[in-house]
């Protein structure tokens, strides 16, 4: 997507607000190396496109769009919060601000967006 989209920018803003907090907000892709250097067997990832909102024809997806857009609303305030207030140093009212616009832009069912979805296991060796 190469049009602006609010969604993405909060998303921006929560990397590097959880960078500046020493925080990796994409350290779930480094999960497989960092299993592997612990000593864990048959490690596994599986990567998923999760989709946000309920714009997919596929009922199930659907479902889980709908889900998946429920909690990221529930947890805006949270996220928003500490990333873009303690760790880019923005106002409580520059925050609720733009999450009006974030909002907006959950709820546009006009944008097709996934959200990567990445699942990793592996066996505990034994002792």
């Amino acid at each position: 997507m190469t049009e602006p989209y609010v969604f993405r920018q909060f998303m921006e803003g929560l990397r590097d607000g959880m960078a500046a907090l020493g925080s990796d907000l994409n350290g779930a892709t480094k999960l497989v190396t960092e299993m592997n250097a612990a000593g864990f067997l048959d490690v596994t990832e599986t990567r998923l496109k999760c989709p946000i909102g309920i714009w997919p024809k596929d009922q199930t997806l659907r479902t889980a769009g709908l889900y998946w857009r429920t909690a990221i609303m529930d947890g805006l305030n949270g996220l928003a919060n500490r990333s873009y207030g303690k760790g880019l140093k923005w106002s409580r009212e520059a925050i609720e601000v733009f999450l009006v616009d974030v909002r907006k832009s959950l709820m546009d069912t006009s944008k097709h967006t996934y959200f990567p979805l990445h699942i990793v296991y592996g066996q505990k060796p034994a002792s």
